[in-house]
C-alpha cells in the first residue's frame, strides 16, 4: 500500500514537473508561430495588387493632387491641402488599393502632418535598404505646385508597380510633411528622416525625388561618383554636375555623409513630338521604376 502510494505521488510529482513545462514550450511555439505567421503575411501583402505605370492614370492621379488638392503648404488655408494630401496618398498605397502597410510618424510639430513610410521587404533582409523620399508639401506658385506634385505622383505609381517584385534589398519609400518651405519645420522634418535611417544602419543609396514633368528623361546630381544609382542610370538617363543639386534634401543629406543623391527630369532631354505632359511623366516615371530595379538587385 505505501509502495502505492509513492508510485502515486511520484507521478503527482512528474505530472506537476510536465504539464507547466509543456504549457510553457506550446505557448512559446505559439507565440513564434504567430509572429512568423505575421511576418509571413507582411511579405506577401505586397505581392496582392502591384499595376503598371500608365499615362492615363498618372494624369488623373496629377489632377488630384495638383488640381483639386491644389498648394500644400501651411501657409495656404491652415494646411488643409498637405491634410488631403497625406490621406490621398495613405488612401492610395494602403490596404483596401495597393496593399501596403502604410507607417505614420510624427511630424515635426504636435498634432501636424505625418511622415508616411511603405517597406517592400528583401529577400536578404539585413542588406542595406534602399530609400525612396520626396516631400509632398509644395510651394504656393502654380508652377511650383505642378512641379512637386509630380514628385509625389512618380513616387506612388513607382510604389505600385514594384508592389509585386522580389527585391533582394529592402525598399523604403518615405513621403515628408516638409521640404519645400523654407522653415525650422523642414530641418525638424529631415532631422527625424536621418534618424530614421540610422535607426537601421548603412543606407545602400537615398534617392530623393524632385521635379519630373517636362522631357521623360531622367538626370541625376551627386558628390559621389561612386553611388551605386550612377552606375544603374547607365541607358536610362544623365549624371547632371554636382551644382545642380545644391539646395535639395539630397544635397544636404550627402554632406551629411549619406549615400544621396538628386533625381529629376533631364532637362536636356529631346521632347518627343506630340508627347502630352502625362505622357512624358509616364515616360520618365518608367524609367525611374527600371532605375529602382536595378538598384533592388545590384550590390
Amino acid at each position: 500500500m505505501e509502495e502505492k502510494n509513492l508510485k502515486r505521488r511520484r507521478w503527482v510529482v512528474i505530472l506537476l514537473c510536465t504539464i507547466p513545462l509543456w504549457l510553457l514550450v506550446s505557448g512559446g511555439l505559439g507565440i513564434w508561430g504567430y509572429f512568423r505567421a505575421q511576418k509571413e503575411e507582411r511579405k506577401k501583402e505586397a505581392a496582392r495588387f502591384a499595376t503598371v505605370v500608365s499615362a492615363p492614370s498618372m494624369a488623373d492621379d496629377f489632377h488630384k493632387l495638383a488640381v483639386v488638392i491644389g498648394a500644400r503648404n501651411s501657409a495656404v488655408d491652415g494646411g488643409k491641402g498637405l491634410t488631403r494630401a497625406a490621406s490621398w496618398i495613405e488612401g492610395i498605397l494602403g490596404p483596401s488599393n495597393t496593399g501596403y502597410a502604410v507607417q505614420k510618424f510624427s511630424g515635426p510639430e504636435t498634432g501636424g502632418h505625418p511622415i508616411l513610410r511603405i517597406d517592400l521587404q528583401g529577400s536578404e533582409e539585413k542588406a542595406p535598404p534602399l530609400w525612396i523620399v520626396s516631400a509632398y508639401d509644395s510651394p504656393t506658385d502654380e508652377k511650383g505646385i505642378a512641379d512637386a506634385s509630380s514628385a509625389v505622383v512618380a513616387m506612388v505609381a513607382a510604389a505600385q508597380a514594384v508592389a509585386g517584385d522580389k527585391p533582394m534589398r529592402p525598399i523604403r519609400f518615405v513621403f515628408l510633411p516638409q521640404g519645400h518651405e523654407a522653415s525650422q519645420a523642414v530641418s525638424t522634418t529631415e532631422a527625424r528622416f536621418v534618424k530614421m535611417i540610422a535607426d537601421e544602419g548603412m543606407a545602400h543609396s537615398i534617392l530623393y525625388i524632385g521635379n519630373l514633368r517636362g522631357t521623360g528623361g531622367l538626370a541625376l546630381a551627386s558628390g559621389d561618383s561612386s553611388n551605386p544609382a550612377l552606375t544603374a542610370l547607365s541607358a536610362l538617363g544623365t549624371v547632371l554636375p554636382v551644382e545642380k543639386a545644391s539646395g535639395t534634401l539630397a544635397a544636404r543629406l550627402f554632406s551629411s555623409g549619406l549615400p544621396a543623391v538628386s533625381l529629376t527630369a533631364d532637362p536636356a532631354e529631346p521632347v518627343a513630338a506630340g508627347a502630352t505632359e502625362s505622357e512624358l511623366l509616364a515616360t520618365s516615371t518608367g524609367r525611374f521604376v527600371e532605375l529602382v530595379r536595378r538598384l533592388m538587385v545590384g550590390k
